[in-house]
């Protein structure tokens, strides 16, 4: 944990006994050392002081990049918490979530947790409307999410279809990657065919057979096969 992060964390208004748990914390600097500091974290992500909610966000992602502490933020309850800082806090706070977002659903079973959390609407809106940075990794957990079958329905349901084909025609083409490869994963659900077709996609992915970059023509011919077929 970076020794700055704690001491921003602690020259804000926590509540005393918090900032006494993480003072008491910080003599430790490594990772294992730290398994107390998450319920504290997670407490903090409701704080009303903005600063002490971005820095709990981003303290939360470092740790989250251990395979230990994934399963301890879980267990300290964060992804209710986190999903509200995914809907309403800073746009440096939604972009930190949505990295942790992804760091935690590297695990099979936390795929299912997070999309049941309502994090996918908020995801697809900070994909519609985030900055760059916030554009990109809602990109990455939507793909991510999206590997699990029973997740798919829900993005659909959430909109992402008409905001991956705003990405595909975008005059920027700054995203075209990220769409292609997110409906790569949805392409073989039934909705999702349905929602294509509906949206008149194929012309675009045609379109793209003719002018896209090597690997949007490789991703582009996987989605149209996968459009293609019947459902067994």
């Amino acid at each position: 944990m970076p020794w700055l992060v704690w001491h921003s964390l602690l020259g804000q208004k926590v509540r005393e006994s918090d900032a006494l748990k993480v003072r008491n914390l910080m003599p430790c600097r490594g990772i294992r050392c730290l398994d107390g500091a998450i319920p504290v974290l997670v407490n903090l992500l409701t704080s009303e002081d903005v600063l002490t909610q971005d820095n709990a966000v981003t303290s939360i992602l470092n740790l989250s990049i251990y395979e230990n502490n994934k399963g301890l933020i879980m267990l300290a309850g964060a992804i209710p918490s986190i999903v509200q800082v995914l809907r309403s806090g800073t746009m440096e706070a939604r972009e930190n979530v949505a990295a942790t977002l992804f760091s935690l659903s590297l695990a099979d079973k936390n795929k299912i947790i997070i999309g049941a959390s309502g994090a996918i609407h908020a995801l697809v809106e900070l994909l519609q409307n985030g900055s760059p940075r916030g554009k990109k990794d809602a990109a990455t957990v939507l793909f991510n999410l999206c590997i699990y079958q029973g997740n798919k329905g829900g993005a659909i349901r959430a909109g992402i279809i008409t905001t991956l084909l705003k990405m595909l025609t975008d005059s920027s083409k700054s995203m075209v990657d990220e769409a292609l490869t997110i409906m790569s994963v949805l392409a073989s659900h039934q909705e999702a065919k349905a929602a294509f077709v509906k949206a008149d996609t194929i012309p675009i992915l045609i379109n793209l057979l003719r002018t896209g970059l090597p690997r949007n023509k490789e991703n582009a011919i996987a989605i149209l096969l996968a459009l293609c077929k019947r459902d067994a």
